[in-house]
């Protein structure tokens, strides 16, 4: 009798749970699904540029955004696929550093801090920033002098706009900027290329033409 009672318990508890689950799903539901589809192909291609621009015996650091007490799943779709595009690639060493953000600030490693990772970094590795480029001062760039590691930083979203990435490339700072597309698409292509390249594009000094104006270059005009 016992053994019914407490099967019968279990059952009501079941039955509860369920019935909380379903009436929370119909009044509040479980919010709109995450599509982190192009940050997946922005991870692939960003550490394909990277993989292009090392040099033989070049390691990778990689600077990404802590989301530990901070959940974002874009910024971690693309630092996941980054990762498992260089673990595919055998022989390459990489390094991952996490920094925590200012939420309230334009996302961008401290100027400080980049400065002491390229100082560190020889001319054959290449530093990878999912938060942005270097935005060293002309002293600091100096200091580096020309044979420093290549540099490959995602500068989506309002970042053209925010800072100066021309002058980042002629301080010989940028080899590659990833900058989003003004209509981007995240839905619709076949394979992660096409999506990246619905979304974004890459910038190098070849194509300097095609960064946006800054902000303060449209308000002048």
């Amino acid at each position: 009798m016992a053994a019914n009672k407490k099967a019968t318990n279990v059952i009501a508890a079941v039955v509860t749970f369920v019935s909380v689950i379903a009436l929370y799903t119909t009044l509040h539901g479980f919010g709109p699904r995450v599509d982190t589809t192009a940050h997946k192909a922005l991870g692939q291609m960003v550490a394909e540029e990277a993989l292009k621009a090392r040099g033989p015996a070049g390691r990778i650091t990689v600077l990404a955004r802590d989301t530990g007490t901070q959940k974002n799943p874009y910024a971690d779709a693309e630092l996941e696929t980054l990762q498992h595009t260089l673990k595919k690639a055998r022989g390459v060493i990489t390094t991952t550093r996490l920094l925590k953000l200012n939420p309230i600030r334009l996302i961008a490693v401290a100027p400080g801090d980049f400065f002491d990772v390229l100082k560190k970094a020889s001319e054959e590795d290449v530093v990878v920033s999912l938060i942005g480029p270097p935005v060293l001062s002309d002293q600091q760039a100096a200091k580096l002098g020309e044979r420093h590691p290549k540099i490959v930083a995602i500068c989506a979203g309002w970042t053209p706009q925010q800072v100066n990435l021309r002058r980042i490339f002629e301080q010989g700072l940028l080899s590659a900027a990833i900058i989003s597309r003004p209509d981007p698409s995240a839905s619709g292509g076949r394979s992660m290329e096409e999506t990246f390249s619905r979304n974004f594009a890459v910038i190098t000094s070849a194509n300097l033409s095609e960064l946006p104006l800054m902000a303060s270059a449209v308000g002048a005009k």
